[in-house]
């Protein structure tokens, strides 16, 4: 799907991308199909690859500059939230920006908050027509929705934690981590990121004005923080789960424990009457208070067992 987008009187407006698309506007590409990449590509003379980069998954952040066109080509990853039934998954995909001389293009596999939030967005800083700002204004959203996904992954965590002590359910484990395994994937898609933005930074187009290298300075700093945070958070997961593998193991031991003694009371009685079951000449075997006593004998040991086991003494 092809989106175009133009500031008019400080306002994001949407515009017919089949008829002319004026300069200075935002071409947004959600999983294009093959026509619709033929039709951007062939109209700014762009490589193949810098459209068909930006929609494969496993696609790392990075630069790329095209001399023929002078355009240069951005990826970055950002985060997105996949809700399940249970649990939320977090999991970063692309984005490519385009930069051209007429126009910005960005590309991604999905519709997702960093497009919803600048077609919706009535802020008069935000022009279309300012590129180069519009690009630093898109990586800075990028990095924004990292630390409150992250607040969210801490959030999550800290529920489970908070009752670790009844953590018997896969279900809580298995979220734990699905949490780790996001951490993961946000560590590695901000590392990633940090580069790009520094390769940014040598880029002739974004450095022009004061207030860009401002924007630029505020989305490396925010970057900085998101991975500081995704480590102290990956790094309290890790603890909650060597915690409840602790008290799993500790449940599992006095599970164990208390089988133990169990089967201990429920062999000593039938030892004794084991022995006076066999078909051999026994001590007391007329007796007609034979069966009292047997029964006393089998009790006796039985209650100190399970006093010993009250007290804790085995």
């Amino acid at each position: 799907m092809i989106n175009v987008y133009l500031t008019e009187s400080g306002k994001i407006v949407e515009k017919e991308y089949k008829k002319n698309i004026e300069s200075g506007s935002w071409v947004c590409l959600t999983n294009p199909t093959i026509e619709e990449m033929k039709f951007i590509e062939d109209k700014y003379n762009l490589e193949e690859t810098f459209i068909t980069a930006a929609l494969d998954e496993e696609e790392m952040s990075r630069t790329e500059y095209d001399e023929d066109n002078g355009s240069t080509l951005i990826i970055m990853n950002f985060p997105i939230i996949i809700k399940e039934e249970t649990n939320n998954i977090y999991k970063t995909i692309p984005l490519g920006i385009i930069h051209t001389e007429d126009v910005i293009i960005t590309i991604c596999l999905q519709d997702n908050a960093v497009y919803n939030f600048f077609k919706r967005n009535k802020n008069k800083s935000i022009d279309t027509k300012k590129k180069s700002r519009f690009i630093l204004q898109i990586a800075y959203r990028i990095h924004t929705y990292f630390l409150t996904y992250l607040r969210q992954i801490e959030k999550e965590g800290n529920h489970i934690e908070d009752g670790i002590e009844k953590v018997t359910k896969n279900q809580a484990i298995l979220h734990l981590l699905d949490l780790q395994k996001s951490l993961v994937f946000f560590s590695t898609s901000l590392s990633s990121n940090e580069l790009v933005l520094r390769r940014i930074k040598r880029l002739q187009f974004i450095t022009q004005y004061d207030e860009d290298e401002e924007l630029l300075e505020d989305t490396i700093i925010e970057n900085k923080q998101a991975i500081d945070t995704a480590k102290i958070y990956s790094s309290i997961l890790k603890s909650t789960m060597e915690a409840i593998s602790s008290i799993i193991n500790n449940n599992m031991n006095i599970v164990m424990k208390s089988l133990t003694v169990l089967t201990m009371v429920l062999s000593l009685p039938t030892m004794v009457y084991s022995w006076y079951g066999m078909n051999v000449s026994l001590p007391y075997m007329n007796n007609e208070f034979a069966y009292v006593w047997i029964t006393l004998v089998s009790l006796i040991p039985l209650i100190i067992v399970v006093y010993l086991s009250k007290k804790r003494l085995i």
